[in-house]
């Protein structure tokens, strides 16, 4: 389990988030030699900026992320929304 604390930064490309919350939890299954293909992020009171006075908050949220092994190249490894 990841649990970071204080402030933190997202980076997306060239995009910076700044971000912080009360709690925040990454949960990712470990095996001896194989490399991670799910896990679990859980937040409370996630609270981000966007922007110039912009902010977010958000009481509670969380995800479950699945890898792919079978991507190729030119494909996403996590399968989602692609803009």
């Amino acid at each position: 389990m990841v649990e970071p604390r204080g402030r933190q930064r997202l980076r997306l490309d060239t995009v910076e988030i700044p971000f912080a919350a009360d709690r925040l939890a990454l949960t990712v299954p470990l095996e001896a030699g194989v490399p991670p293909r799910a896990g679990d992020l859980a937040a409370e009171r996630l609270r981000l900026r966007a922007g110039e006075g912009a902010a977010v908050e958000v009481e509670q949220a969380g995800a479950h992320l699945e890898t792919s092994s079978s991507a190729t190249e030119g494909e996403p490894a996590i399968p989602g929304n692609q803009a």
